[in-house]
């Protein structure tokens, strides 16, 4: 079995800076959230920048000891311990996270769930003996997830499960929320030019070099070339694509993003890029669109013209805005 591969959607341009004020770029990277996090700060205080990245590391951190579904510690895991019995109380990121969730839920037609590991699970299991799973193991998977059997309180405040069998993993939606908050924090401190990578997901946040930052995209069949270059200013840039990660079973690539309705890998894009401001509130994100059909998502991104695209199919063909 080939191992997952982590592979980066983004790089980073150089910054060439003009004129008499020193300016000073802080970079540092470190692991976090199954990934590694590039941090670049610019800013006149060069000392102060590296505390701040210090913040943010630990506001991932944080995020990441929050999320963690495998940490029986976790908040996750004491929501999906006592959510089966009862309403559990959760904090407003929570509420806000699981609203989110919900919101894409409806929106692919029940693609994305975060009620679905029981089937990332059994693909999971099955490709260490490496083969994929029985048409059996995929529909019992399926028949323990859900996201109409989560339950919100009539204020949203709080949270069960109506069969013991149901679990949430916040996986798919934690890096764009990470991003958000660490955006916060960066303005809070006073850093209004900074450039935070979770892999795949990045936060660009103010002009970089003085004209944006330049992102370039990846192309999912050769990820050693960029396939574009955005330029982009105060904007989240979000990845998904098939070259990410993924297992090789009989010569055959099978890649991460499930389709959990199915029980089965999404195969009808390779690469999908969404551009969209930091507080947007439109409720898509990039692995959202990926799980659509490309019909149906290309027909919903019309309608919401401050949202940038790059799409990739698996024929080669591509949508973009």
């Amino acid at each position: 079995m080939k191992t997952f591969l982590f592979f980066f959607a983004a790089i980073f341009s150089s910054l060439l800076f003009c004129g008499c004020s020193p300016v000073a770029v802080y970079e540092g990277s470190f692991p976090v959230m199954s990934t590694v996090c590039e941090v670049k700060i610019i800013s006149s205080d060069r000392e102060k920048a590296a505390s701040v990245a210090g913040d943010v590391k630990a506001l991932l951190k944080k995020i990441e000891s929050d999320l963690n579904f495998y940490d029986p510690e976790s908040r996750i895991s004491v929501i999906n311990r006592e959510a089966p019995y009862g309403f559990v109380a959760l904090t407003a990121d929570e509420q806000a996270l699981v609203r989110r969730s919900l919101q894409m839920s409806v929106l692919t037609g029940g693609a994305f769930d975060i009620t679905f590991f029981p089937v990332w699970e059994v693909w999971k299991k099955t490709a260490k003996k490496q083969r994929i799973p029985t048409n059996r193991e995929i529909s019992e998977a399926v028949a323990n997830t859900g996201y109409r059997k989560i339950v919100l309180s009539k204020d949203g405040k709080k949270i069960k499960f109506a069969s013991k069998k149901i679990s949430i993993n916040l996986g798919g939606i934690a890096k764009e929320y990470a991003l958000i908050k660490c955006a916060g924090l960066l303005k809070e401190r006073g850093m209004s030019n900074a450039l935070v990578s979770l892999g795949g997901d990045i936060l660009a946040l103010g002009k970089g070099n003085g004209s944006g930052w330049k992102i370039g995209i990846q192309d999912p069949f050769d990820p050693e070339e960029i396939r574009k270059t955005v330029v982009v200013e105060d904007k989240l840039v979000l990845t998904s694509g098939v070259y990410q990660r993924y297992v090789e079973i009989g010569g055959k690539k099978y890649h991460h993003i499930i389709d959990a309705r199915t029980g089965h890998p999404a195969d009808d894009l390779a690469s999908v890029t969404i551009i969209k401001d930091i507080d947007s509130t439109i409720p898509i994100s990039s692995i959202a669109v990926f799980l659509m059909e490309k019909k149906r998502s290309a027909e919903y991104l019309k309608k919401h013209p401050s949202i940038g695209y790059f799409i990739i199919g698996r024929d080669g063909s591509v949508l973009q805005r």
